[in-house]
């Protein structure tokens, strides 16, 4: 017989015999502990004596030879706060109210490059220089109609004076004032055309004074930060439709972590968390979580939180990685017992507290919150306890695997939460199990669009806000929308001098007028009514106010006031009520009416996408009941159900999809999570089409 043999006939008999003390040879222990090498010594250590272990029930004796032979070493039960962290991978970006997008409104050649990657700029200073076809043509048309309007004066001057001394008929003198108010309609209209592309109103004044054209306009960067990158060559062309600057300002970035589904449900927004880049092992960056992301990414499982870290140094640089730590739980003076000593029994997890010199009891333990050094001690030990931490697995060896009561009792749960049919069980034959993925319904996942081509000047949202229908997310400053209003402006204007024209000509009809004459006028009048009108139209769809387009209608181009006052930016509004899932737009960015902005969720109700494999189809019907549970948290279970299915199988899973809906008041569930749902199925089945097509 071998020395493991004999240890284990010595432990069978006493058990067999039921007697209260177990004495065993020390030679026996040792070699439960590092097995036949305990005979010859170990690590230098003198050979063991025979005796010295002896177990009674949960109290454990030692002797000193047997404590220095193991190592028996022993810490503390301490009252300390205790912090429960998760580690997420993690990286530097600049948020987008740290940066924006430089671009021109016309197209041209760059004459001059005056800042490139690296420099630091401030809002307004120009950044290059450029000509322009299409600024040199305006300003041409804007010194021809002022030439034509100075004719138009004279002209009228000239017929007031004839028409008072009765030489020509009062019709020449209405002629004369109508050409006048066209030509200082049309002035002003170009006038505010060039301010629409950047010329300020002081270079349009020396333009009409001197007659010389400015020959180049200037780019100018939106805001003060750091050229990071320059998109532009010299003697270039350049068109509206690209980024030619990225200005960034990195004096405060934020930390975007990646947080596995399965710990998501203990991330919390406010919760303290650290960030190390591996770039600079000797520093941490201290900061609380902003925001937690509405969504899992499908690919890793992740989902982002974003932290906002001040900056002021730039020590952090986009781009930069390592590990996020956050804080998801604190226990302020927590009993706190060292993670070595915790032992797990069949029956739970217990420690081998020091009940006196060379005596050792077995305590089982409540075990709360932990960290890598200790576990929170909800029941069963106190501050200043000493408790075994080398040596205890050795020892623990001795009690075996737990009484025969526990192990029985213990097994007796298990199968009572089998046939119970738990959140993790599907034993019912009248059940079904279904893995599947959470989706939003598709008229609670939406995009917000802009109505209109242009350049992004104000963002007036966060990620993860609340939103309602209607409320503006974003401004554009649109050239198009100061083009469309212009041209009603001018339409109007037209339509009330052919108005005008029609309304004298038919007084003077009488007097031999054409008939021709007035048909002509008429149709023109009416053709510009449907001008004007389609230009109304086009504006409200740009999300222009009705009593905004009224203002418009009524302004007298032809006045000499100041410059007409245009609206210059358009609205991207939310197009229902929800929250802020996603966007990654920043101030000076094109955009197009395609592009999908903003992503809202409503997420007061989701579905769960439940994959059925084929021979399973016949047993599912609209209307079941079923219990759903989450990956990202096991303590979640809701009951909703299935209100949809697809008709057509997967060629390649063999599985077809089965909508259940579930309500989500907390929002707990989000779009791309894991879940598993047990769909109790009727008794009396009946084929899936017969369920839904009645």
């Amino acid at each position: 017989m071998n020395t493991t043999e004999h240890v284990t006939a010595i432990t069978s008999a006493g058990a067999h015999r039921g007697s209260p003390k177990l004495l065993l040879p020390l030679a026996a222990l040792l070699t439960l502990w590092i097995g036949d090498r305990a005979a010859r010594g170990h690590e230098g250590h003198a050979a063991l004596p025979t005796k010295g272990a002896k177990v009674q029930g949960d109290q454990l004796l030692l002797s000193p030879e047997a404590e220095k032979a193991i190592g028996l070493t022993l810490a503390k039960v301490e009252l300390r706060d205790l912090k429960q962290a998760i580690r997420a991978r993690a990286s530097v970006e600049i948020p987008w109210h740290q940066r924006a997008y430089v671009t021109t409104l016309v197209p041209g050649r760059i004459e001059r490059i005056l800042a490139g990657p690296g420099d630091v700029v401030e809002a307004g200073q120009e950044l290059a220089i450029m000509k322009s076809l299409q600024l040199e043509t305006l300003q041409q048309e804007l010194l021809q109609t002022k030439g034509e309007l100075d004719l138009a004066d004279r002209v009228l001057e000239q017929r007031a004076d004839l028409t008072r001394g009765g030489i020509i008929p009062g019709k020449d003198l209405l002629e004369a004032q109508t050409a006048r108010a066209q030509k200082a309609a049309r002035l002003k209209i170009t006038r505010g055309k060039l301010l629409a592309l950047g010329l300020e109103g002081d270079a349009i004044q020396q333009v009409l004074a001197t007659g010389d054209t400015v020959r180049s306009l200037a780019i100018k960067s939106p805001r003060r930060g750091i050229v990071s990158q320059a998109d532009v060559l010299t003697g270039e062309t350049v068109e509206p439709i690209e980024h030619l600057y990225h200005v960034v300002d990195p004096s405060l970035v934020w930390i975007v972590g990646e947080v596995l589904e399965t710990e998501l449900a203990a991330v919390r927004e406010g919760a303290p968390c650290r960030f190390k880049p591996h770039s600079l092992p000797s520093q941490s960056f201290e900061g609380t979580i902003k925001h937690v992301g509405l969504k899992v990414e499908p690919k890793h499982r992740t989902a982002h939180v974003f932290v906002t870290l001040d900056n002021p140094e730039h020590v952090l640089r986009v781009g930069m990685f390592g590990p996020l730590d956050i804080e998801v739980r604190l226990s302020k003076d927590a009993v706190v017992c060292p993670a070595e000593a915790l032992i797990r029994g069949s029956a739970g997890e217990y420690v081998l507290l020091e009940r006196g010199k060379g005596k050792f009891q077995r305590r089982p333990v409540k075990v709360g919150m932990r960290d890598r050094k200790g576990a929170e001690i909800l029941d069963g030990l106190f501050p200043g306890d000493r408790v075994v931490v080398v040596g205890n697995r050795v020892l623990a060896s001795l009690f075996g695997q737990g009484s025969p009561r526990e192990s029985a009792e213990s097994t007796r749960d298990e199968r009572s939460e089998m046939q119970s049919g738990g959140p993790n069980s599907a034993s019912s034959d009248a059940s079904l199990l279904a893995h599947g993925v959470i989706e939003l319904p598709t008229h609670r996942k939406l995009f917000a669009t802009s109505p209109a081509e242009g350049r992004i000047a104000r963002i007036l949202v966060e990620h993860g806000q609340r939103v309602s229908a209607g409320e503006a997310l974003a401004e554009v400053e649109s050239l198009q929308l100061r083009t469309l209003q212009l041209d009603l402006l001018e339409a109007r204007a037209q339509q009330g001098w052919a108005s005008q024209s029609l309304d004298r000509l038919e007084r003077l009809r009488t007097r031999g007028t054409a008939e021709k004459d007035l048909w002509q006028l008429r149709t023109d009048l009416a053709s510009l009514e449907n001008k004007a009108l389609s230009l109304t139209r086009q504006l409200m769809l740009l999300g222009l106010a009705d009593d905004e387009i009224r203002r418009i209608e009524k302004m007298d181009p032809a006045s000499s006031g100041p410059d007409t006052v245009l609206a210059s930016i358009v609205p991207i509004r939310a197009p229902a009520d929800g929250r802020i899932a996603d966007f990654d737009v920043s101030a000076g960015q094109l955009v197009r009416p395609q592009d999908q902005l903003f992503e809202i969720h409503d997420l007061s109700k989701v579905w769960v996408r439940a994959f059925v494999f084929e021979p399973d189809v016949p047993r599912i019907a609209v209307g079941q009941e079923a219990t759903v549970t989450v990956a990202s948290n096991p303590r979640f279970q809701a009951t909703g159900r299935v209100v949809r299915w697809s008709p057509i199988l997967s060629s390649s899973e063999r599985v077809l999809s089965a909508w259940i809906e579930l309500d989500n008041p907390n929002e707990q569930l989000k779009d791309g999570m894991l879940a598993r749902a047990v769909i109790r199925a009727p008794a009396n089945p009946r084929p899936l089409a017969a369920a839904v097509l009645k």
